[in-house]
């Protein structure tokens, strides 16, 4: 409907009323605006959403109890309704967010009013819902085109070169992300893999400005110009390229677009043996190459943040006959199960290591992974010797991970042995499995409060929040308010078995799983009806689990304090158990 129509119910100046408003302040009165692009989060406990006043648009978020309010079940594409006094938050680099608390549906039956522009910079989430190939396709048409010159190779670059210019090949591109530092400082971040022509590769890093104005403009495997960046020492931990050195770019980062150039590989590899894993600091990156000797089919889960995700598992075999298991998520695990039968080669260009389980790999958004690669010698060595000594024999291979097949139990421990073994005092923390019933659950702290803190809600943020004399929770990381925290568990339990006794910490999912109810849950029944919570409590106590324990001591005033942890918790399987105790009987004949 145009904006000149006299039935037009909007403010027309709403967002820029709300975006003249100081960060963190709320605007005084009230706007009338239309709500577009809802997306529920938290499982409806929140709504995502864009405001617009026919004009411009503004991301905002809205509670479910403010929606109840106006007597709705949930928040509608095309409603308008009257806001007042919204808080605004200025997230930086262009970006905002208005934190609706009072809101006042108006009736009628409305049409989308104008053709609003978006006051705010995409945010990752929007980037995920276009075609990154098509979007950065569109920008890079912005990017000034290479002048035809010399080029400095990689391999010379280093911190005491000012003046530089690489010409090289996108080989990987991860996706953009948000930090916070300590300090309260926000911004942006997203990397690449650089290949140039003599073969040598570098890890570079936008941030900030130079991450909102290159990250749509650069695509994969496409060839640019780079320069006006600061070489610096690399932190392994992040990257699988064997280069002592990488790059920073910030908002006076020079790309320029570049012809193809085939003289530029596509990609380049710096494998690892899988008999070397274990010689490895975990969490580091690795390129890895090997054949596909088992896989599971294709799972959906749902993530910490409530997002729903794919994977699969893949237990790869190489020459050294060491197998490992590595998860592959997103679109690499929804591929069809035929690209993982007949036992392919399958080399995989940077994927995480992990000491959950022994030694396991799983793939990063930014990973390259290519099966049945060509012209890669390492690839043609592995299926020559799998064809000629393992294909259609009983090949026997020593496995780096724990098994996960239903019914397999591994590394089982009793309570006592986490005492008897001095378990948690090495360089590195211990992992055991352990069979044992829950006894005492500290449903309460010793000021009567529960087993939680309030942390911030904004997702893949747990820091603390305090609330203001207002009423709202401010969290010092980020210095942004919000109508309300999310309480996180800290449930301390008591575990025995039949050698002993000990005691655990149970973090928020986990705890959630023992105690059936997320900690919003339990804070609410808390207030509302003490025996009904101590009901929830009392109900998991006496019931059999399997658990993960993380063990390891912690220094505390000089004195050594072991520290054990439930990884993960799951509800005893009798028919598994039965079978587990067989076996072991069985190996004692």
């Amino acid at each position: 409907m145009s904006l000149n129509s006299e039935n037009c119910p909007l403010t027309l100046d709403a967002v820029d009323q709300i975006r003249k408003t100081p960060s963190g302040e709320k605007l005084q009165g009230t706007v009338t605006v239309q709500v577009c692009d809802v997306a529920a989060l938290k499982g409806g406990k929140k709504f995502r959403f864009k405001m617009s006043d026919g004009t411009k648009k503004i991301l905002a978020v809205m509670t479910k109890e403010v929606v109840s309010k106006m007597g709705l079940e949930s928040l509608t594409e095309n409603s308008v309704i009257e806001v007042a006094n919204p808080l605004f938050n200025d997230l930086g680099n262009g970006k905002s967010v208005a934190i609706v608390s009072e809101a006042k549906l108006i009736p009628g039956d409305h049409t989308f009013y104008g053709a609003p522009s978006s006051s705010n910079a995409s945010t990752a989430s929007d980037k995920k819902t276009m075609s990154s190939e098509t979007t950065a396709a569109s920008k890079e048409e912005h990017l000034p085109k290479a002048a035809a010159k010399s080029y400095m190779p990689i391999a010379r670059l280093n911190p005491y070169i000012n003046r530089w210019t690489i010409k090289a090949r996108v080989t990987t591109k991860g996706a953009i992300r948000n930090w916070s530092g300590r300090n309260g400082r926000q911004g942006s971040l997203f990397s690449v893999s650089l290949l140039d022509g003599s073969g040598t590769e570098i890890r570079a890093t936008f941030f900030n400005d130079g991450a909102t104005k290159y990250y749509n403009a650069i695509a994969q495997d496409k060839v640019y110009t780079f320069s006006c960046g600061r070489i610096k020492v690399a932190n392994r931990a992040y990257t699988s390229i064997s280069n002592q050195y990488e790059i920073s770019f910030g908002a006076d980062a020079v790309v320029c677009r570049c012809d193809e150039d085939s003289s530029i590989k596509k990609i380049s590899f710096s494998f690892v043996s899988i008999a070397k894993l274990p010689q490895l600091d975990a969490n580091r990156t690795v390129d890895i190459v090997g054949v596909i000797h088992k896989h599971t089919p294709m799972q959906s889960i749902t993530s910490k943040k409530g997002n729903e995700l794919q994977k699969r598992d893949l237990t790869l075999v190489d020459t050294t006959g060491n197998s490992v298991r590595c998860t592959v998520w997103g679109e690499q695990a929804t591929r069809p199960d035929s690209d993982f039968e007949n036992f392919p080669i399958i080399a995989i260009k940077g994927c995480k290591l992990s000491d959950y389980g022994g030694r396991s790999l799983s793939t990063y958004t930014s990973s390259v992974v290519v099966l049945n690669p060509e012209n890669v010698e390492e690839a043609t060595k592995i299926r020559e010797w799998y064809d000629s000594e393992c294909a259609g024999k009983n090949f026997q291979v020593t496995p780096l991970s724990e098994q996960r097949t239903a019914g397999k139990i591994s590394n089982r421990k009793c309570l006592s042995d986490i005492k008897d073994e001095a378990l948690g005092y090495g360089e590195k923390a211990d992992w055991v499995n352990v069979k044992a019933t829950v006894c005492i659950v500290r449903g309460s702290k010793k000021d009567g409060s529960g087993p939680w803190y309030a942390a911030c809600p904004e997702e893949g943020n747990n820091k603390k929040v305090i609330e203001t004399p207002d009423g709202m929770w401010l969290c010092e990381a980020t210095q942004k308010t919000y109508p309300s925290p999310e309480y996180r568990y800290i449930l301390p339990a008591a575990i025995i078995d039949s050698s002993g006794q000990s005691w655990v910490t149970l973090f928020n999912d986990e705890a959630a799983k023992l105690l059936g109810k997320t900690g919003n849950e339990m804070f609410e029944l808390k207030d509302a009806d003490t025996k009904a919570y101590d009901t929830v409590v009392s109900k998991c106590l006496w019931e059999d689990f399997e658990m993960r324990l993380r063990v390891k001591a912690d220094s505390y005033n000089d004195a050594k304090r072991l520290r054990v942890v439930c990884a993960r918790i799951k509800k005893l399987d009798y028919g598994s158990e039965a079978r587990y105790l067989l076996g072991e009987i069985q190996g004692m004949l």
